[in-house]
């Protein structure tokens, strides 16, 4: 098979660069919503560098050698395959690049190797859902650590958390993981649950012995990310900070996002936008769910937060079947005239000047 043939047919660079760790031990390339093959294995079963030239990760790459990449994802949902730009895989890799590829990799692709000679150069902790928060979108995924008591809601103690039946494997597992990857760049936390409320990876957030060519990518509600707490891991390097926000104003917020506090997660969040603007981090993005309850936030949310330091707003859609009928896009519950009125608020956004942001909607 020809070079050239086989780099025109990688469309997507994630089967050989990143692992997404989940919750019950199942290992994937990336969103398994976006996968027709299910998971590439179980880390509680197999070994993590045994799933990653693994079978199925084997026959997803030969698939995306021969060009057959609709037969192992959906390329309906994929918003890399839904891109009609293709990835020039010999393009000069930036250090803190989320998906770099390594000159290893590279030789692998442009030889059609499915047993990659280097582990993923992005691995991202989305192991336990660990969360301070109730956030009606994440569904049955939730684990906020809340109780009811008649009327009362009360929080659980911490020390409730790590008698989880996932605590003690994935504290083994975030202690380990620059050892089983030595390719590691960039770690992603963490894509499940709060990295500042997960014992896990705030310890590894804490640790000020990682390999100094390793970048963190941050995916936080930003609660507990207060001043105090950016002091104690500011020594880390940062490919960005995500921040999930939805909302604009306190009781839309508090709805949504259960158990958080809307003028403490704003301080915080301004906060971010100022160590932002001195050079701490080089990317602030804030990531907005788009849902019936928050449709018209959407505007307000860009006047407030749009010249406070982030470089992108980004708007994406919910997704599923979730509780109030949230879920306006498709199922019984889409509504044409809620998707009309969106539109002219994508306009009016897009319209808007922001120097220095970028306001995107993903798939919307």
């Amino acid at each position: 098979m020809e070079t050239k043939t086989i780099i025109s047919r990688v469309r997507c660079i994630r089967p050989f660069t990143a692992l997404e760790l989940r919750d019950k031990g199942e290992v994937s390339f990336c969103c398994t919503e976006w996968t027709k093959t299910g998971p590439l294995g179980n880390l509680w079963q197999t070994p993590l560098e045994d799933i990653w030239n693994g079978p199925v990760a084997r026959h997803i790459r030969q698939a995306f050698y021969e060009g057959r990449f609709e037969e192992v994802c959906r390329a309906d949902v994929c918003p890399v395959l839904m891109s009609e730009v293709e990835q020039d895989i010999f393009a000069p890799q930036e250090k803190t690049v989320l998906f770099a590829l390594s000159r290893p990799v590279i030789d692998d692709i442009s030889t059609g190797n499915t047993l990659l000679s280097q582990g993923p150069s992005y691995v991202l902790l989305a192991n336990w859902h660990a969360c301070n928060s109730g956030c009606i979108m994440c569904g049955p995924f939730r684990e906020c650590y809340h109780a009811k008591k008649g009327h009362r809601e009360v929080k659980i103690l911490k020390k409730e958390i790590l008698k989880n039946k996932d605590a003690a494997f994935a504290r083994l597992l975030a202690g380990s993981i620059l050892k089983t990857f030595p390719s590691i760049r960039v770690l992603g936390l963490t894509g499940a649950g709060d990295p500042f409320f997960r014992p896990d990876t705030r310890e590894l957030l804490l640790k000020k012995d990682k390999p100094e060519h390793l970048s963190i990518a941050l995916f936080t509600n930003a609660a507990l990310l207060n001043k105090r707490m950016w002091s104690k891991i500011a020594h880390n390097r940062f490919l960005y900070i995500n921040v999930s926000v939805d909302a604009a104003e306190k009781k839309t917020y508090e709805y949504i996002r259960r158990f958080l506090k809307w003028e403490q997660v704003k301080k915080n969040i301004l906060l971010l936008g100022s160590l932002r603007r001195q050079g701490c981090f080089p990317l602030l993005i804030l990531n907005f769910t788009v849902m019936r309850s928050n449709l018209d936030q959407i505007l307000p949310f860009i006047a407030l937060f749009g010249d406070k330091g982030p470089d992108r707003l980004y708007f994406q859609r919910v997704r599923g079947n979730i509780a109030n009928r949230e879920n306006f896009f498709d199922g019984q519950c889409r509504d044409e005239q809620l998707l009309k009125k969106l539109e002219d608020i994508k306009k009016q956004a897009l319209g808007l000047a922001l120097p220095g942001c970028n306001v995107q909607f993903g798939n919307l």
